[in-house]
């Protein structure tokens, strides 16, 4: 999840930086997002893919997911990605369980289908959180009904 903005007066990235004793030398400031129900006192960084570290995830050829130290380390000292989303916490699912809901195949019921599209820069980092659910599942329904045609 990256449009569940936790409220400002809660907590931001900076805050973050200070609990750890990180010296934040750029004056790197964001939100916070709730990234899912699991791990809630970890950070996730979902971010363009200009900047890397050893433990970087590639999403796709433009977003990346960074779990550790070093992207804040990078932001920090003002060399980190461009673009990104500071989560707190992680969705997960057991194995088989992602592809079973998204299919609505035995035992999950159709109505369990998900609608899907492609992550880009613009509907994960440029859409504003209070509208990006919105925006998302009309970009997903125009895609499925495009299909049709």
């Amino acid at each position: 999840m990256i449009n569940k903005r936790i409220k400002n007066d809660q907590a931001c990235l900076a805050d973050i930086m200070n609990h750890i004793s990180m010296e934040n030398l750029s004056g790197v400031d964001a939100p916070l997002y709730i990234g899912g129900p699991l791990e809630k006192s970890r950070i996730c960084l979902v971010h363009s893919s200009d900047w890397s570290s050893a433990s970087t995830h590639v999403i796709n050829k433009d977003i990346s997911i960074t779990t550790d130290i070093s992207v804040l380390v990078a932001l920090s000292g003002g060399y980190g990605p461009e673009k990104f989303r500071a989560v707190c916490g992680i969705s997960s699912w057991g194995p088989g369980q992602l592809e079973g809901e998204q299919s609505g195949e035995e035992p999950w019921e159709p109505y369990h289908s998900w609608l899907d599209i492609p992550a880009t820069p613009e509907n994960v980092f440029d859409i504003d959180h209070e509208d990006q659910w919105l925006h998302t599942v009309s970009q997903a329904v125009n895609h499925e009904v495009n299909e049709w045609f």
